[in-house]
């Protein structure tokens, strides 16, 4: 593969992920002035089911095209066609089951038929963006993925400007609209690049990882979304509302992580499948290092964040910060051991994990929310996170008998993010004292891992 375009692909993946994020930013406090707490909450409701039902409607086709890259290098483009035809077929079956159901069941069939859509061209989206990540292409889908998030936020606008009595609704359809019209216009693209007929055969290879994933992004999404669901219903759609906002400002996390992933996925493929466990183990702990410092900045400076961001309403909910971005930490660190479960064909694994985090995780919700609340979510949702990560590094460890990931270094890391993120939280009152020590302890980690983040730097841009 070609240096420079890995350069400018890294590079290129980075500058997006500033633009998205600052984007986000910008337009979170315009939406928590719009709507009120119950709006709101009716909103993240619909998002929480949406990304429950999207693993089941896309298939989770997307989840086999890593591995088609190394199996099927040479007819990828056949490949992604076929398994667009089959995204397409479970598309249209879902809106025949509504269509028989709905005079049954008496939900809206608008926003039922709309989810479907949402949900399919989700997964066309996800495709194209892993196959244009392997091939370090980078100009396209940067400008779709700004554009989507422009054009999203407008149309949102838009029509709540013109529906001021169904706001709730209005933000729903500006939230996807953009997202599906660019995910039809890549099912075409897609199918088009390729024409594959050899369809049954190719299903079948996407089946074989596609299914295990349904499962594990379904518990995933259980894990992840649950907590507002039972909220709604242990509680209100007012404390979805102040629990969803801290969580909607803590995707910037994620959305980091994700810019990260861009480089280091295929990039630990790469490695995996020559057994360059030591690059791998050494690169890793840089990237964790940084990762934690990344979050200690994070809930340093988030009170402030907050206030300027949201209307005040909204800011009780800035005492749940610590364990989403804890939580954020230990999903983080799971994603690379997933990624050596899928390159080894250990599929079977993930799901059983995932369901497992989930159930403990209802069950716990159901527990905390009724005892103290709203804020006892946040905390279930960090724990099953940690048995996640612990689970995963169990079975990687199994799969090899040298150590691939710097395991103990996790643990340690883990550790210190946990204290540290208490002591901030603690310390929300006292803005002096808060940001004396936060930038103390930036400091010093930076100094002491000046080597890491140095090689960091190394591995993203040079």
């Amino acid at each position: 593969m070609n240096e420079v375009n890995i350069k400018k692909a890294a590079i290129w993946s980075i500058i997006c992920t500033t633009i998205t994020s600052t984007i986000n930013f910008m337009t979170a406090p315009i939406f928590t002035h719009i709507l009120n707490p119950d709006e709101f909450g009716d909103v993240s409701t619909f998002n929480s089911f949406f990304i429950i039902l999207c693993a089941i409607i896309s298939l989770q086709l997307s989840a086999s095209v890593s591995k088609a890259f190394c199996d099927y290098h040479e007819q990828i483009e056949q490949y992604i066609s076929s398994i667009i035809v089959l995204a397409l077929f479970s598309c249209l079956s879902w809106i025949t089951i509504i269509l028989i159901t709905n005079p049954i069941l008496k939900n809206g069939l608008w926003k039922s038929i709309y989810m479907v859509l949402a949900c399919f061209t989700t997964g066309i989206l996800n495709i194209y963006f892993i196959s244009e990540r392997f091939q370090y292409k980078y100009k396209f889908p940067v400008f779709i993925t700004i554009i989507n998030a422009i054009s999203n936020f407008t149309l949102s606008i838009l029509l709540i400007y013109l529906f001021p009595q169904n706001k709730a609704n209005a933000r729903i359809i500006g939230s996807y609209g953009c997202s599906i019209f660019f995910g039809f216009f890549a099912t075409f693209f897609l199918w088009n690049n390729g024409k594959s007929r050899n369809c049954i055969g190719y299903w079948k290879y996407s089946l074989y990882f596609a299914v295990p994933n349904i499962v594990h992004t379904l518990g995933m999404q259980l894990l992840n979304q649950s907590d507002r669901l039972m909220i709604k219903y242990l509680e209100s759609s007012y404390e979805v509302g102040l629990y969803s906002v801290p969580y909607s400002i803590c995707t910037i996390l994620n959305t980091l992580w994700s810019s990260i992933l861009v480089v280091i996925n295929p990039w630990l493929y790469q490695n995996l499948e020559r057994k360059n466990f030591d690059e791998i183990f050494q690169t890793t702990q840089c990237i964790f290092k940084i990762l934690l410092i990344m979050i200690v900045s994070f809930l340093t400076i988030i009170p402030e964040v907050m206030k300027f961001l949201i209307d005040q309403q909204y800011y009780y909910g800035i005492s749940i910060m610590y364990p989403i971005a804890v939580g954020i930490y230990f999903s983080c660190i799971y994603t690379l051991f997933c990624t050596m479960e899928n390159q080894y064909r250990k599929v079977a694994y993930t799901p059983v994990g995932t369901l497992s985090a989930a159930v403990i995780n209802i069950f716990l919700n159901y527990i905390g929310i009724k005892i103290a609340g709203y804020k006892a979510a946040a905390y279930t949702s960090a724990f099953c996170y940690c048995l996640l990560a612990i689970f995963h590094g169990l079975i990687c460890k199994k799969i090899e008998k040298v150590q691939v990931f710097p395991i103990k270094i996790y643990i340690k890391l883990s550790i210190l993010c946990v204290c540290f993120g208490f002591i901030l939280q603690i310390l929300y009152p006292m803005l002096a004292v808060r940001y004396f020590f936060g930038i103390v302890s930036i400091s010093v980690l930076a100094f002491i891992w000046k080597k890491d983040l140095a090689a960091f730097i190394n591995f993203v841009l040079i």
